[in-house]
């Protein structure tokens, strides 16, 4: 996409969630009620394949990634790498298993 701006011709890039029928777009995320943790659901691959997910918060800084056996759950307590815990609000997610990659968000909501 081109924008033209007032100093000139710039590029934008666009990004989403790619449209594809890979297994990684079926990634789902519940919260478990016991401790609070979130759980990403990874899909099988064809291929036993390493999948890893990453959190982002909005400004676009990656604050957490984990890695688990394709087809198995994946679980995040919501603090970040070093330990803080992230503050309510909007959260980004990119699960990747070999080439195929997802992205998402989901809310942080602590009472």
């Amino acid at each position: 996409m081109r924008i033209r701006g007032a100093s000139g011709l710039s590029e934008v890039s666009v990004y989403g969630v790619r449209e594809s029928e890979n297994a990684v777009s079926s990634v789902e995320i519940t919260r478990c009620a016991e401790n609070g943790e979130w759980m990403f659901a990874i899909p099988v691959a064809e291929l036993s394949e390493e999948a890893s997910v990453k959190i982002y918060d909005v400004s676009g800084r990656m604050i957490w990634s984990g890695h688990a056996e394709s087809g198995s759950v994946l679980h995040w307590n919501g603090y970040t790498g070093d330990g803080t815990p992230v503050p309510n609000g909007v959260y980004l997610y990119q699960c990747s298993i070999g080439s195929d990659v997802s992205n998402g968000s989901f809310v942080v909501r602590r009472e």
